[in-house]
């Protein structure tokens, strides 16, 4: 329907919502003004971070995340944390996709706790890996079919993964979990590989993908 077929009280009121929609959004930015801060300003989105950081207590090094896979290769890889003051723990993430030619992704999420706590750290995936697929709303509009649960131990530890179906593509997720000193788990660590929609992903590219895992301490 186009403007000249509209009724003269319909064009009225489209008129009147038009204002009433620019004078609030006006005041909107008026008010923010006033107050000094705008939620989508990202000096005010940083400032609410380091804020966050602050509460949360000595922020650990940065840790450098790593699937070393040569399907990675011409590909992208994005690196992104943030604080989670209820839990007090850090959480780093590293998400990889791999070339137009081969689109497989990959993702992982490191938890750490921070300051001195006394308890230790849940993460989802502690039961079972599939439950670390919470992280990723990929996965979220999706019903994923597990198979068989495995463990291993790669660079880092003892693991628990599986492979999965999800729609078109066949996956691994995996969790594993390290302790300090005093025997307190500190950090958890989830990740999970897909191969591109209509690729195979057997038991032993699995299990080379676990092994290709690396955290280091230092700059990402």
């Amino acid at each position: 329907m186009t403007e000249r077929h509209l009724s003269r009280p319909l064009r009225r009121r489209l008129l009147q919502a038009g204002r009433f929609l620019g004078l609030f959004v006006i005041g909107l930015a008026g008010g923010c003004n006033e107050l000094g801060w705008n939620p989508l300003d990202p000096a005010f989105q940083a400032e609410q971070e380091r804020e966050a950081f602050a509460e949360l207590g000595p922020r650990p090094p940065r840790a450098r995340l790593s699937i070393s896979l040569a399907v990675f290769d011409g590909g992208s890889s994005v690196y992104e944390e943030r604080p989670i003051v209820e839990e007090g723990v850090l959480e780093q993430r590293r998400d990889w996709r791999g070339p137009p030619d081969y689109p497989a992704e990959a993702a992982l999420v490191l938890r750490r706790q921070v300051g001195a706590p006394e308890k230790p750290l849940v993460s989802a995936g502690d039961a079972d890996p599939m439950d670390a697929l919470a992280h990723w709303p990929k996965f979220q509009a999706r019903t994923p079919t597990p198979q068989t649960l495995y463990a291993t131990t790669n660079a880092l530890g003892p693991a628990l993964w599986r492979r999965f179906l999800a729609g078109p593509e066949i996956c691994l997720v995996f969790h594993q979990r390290f302790a300090d000193a005093a025997d307190l788990v500190r950090r958890s660590l989830s990740g999970y590989f897909c191969a591109p929609p209509g690729e195979a992903l057997s038991e032993g590219q699995a299990e080379t993908v676990l092994q290709s895992v690396r955290v280091w301490e230092g700059d990402a």
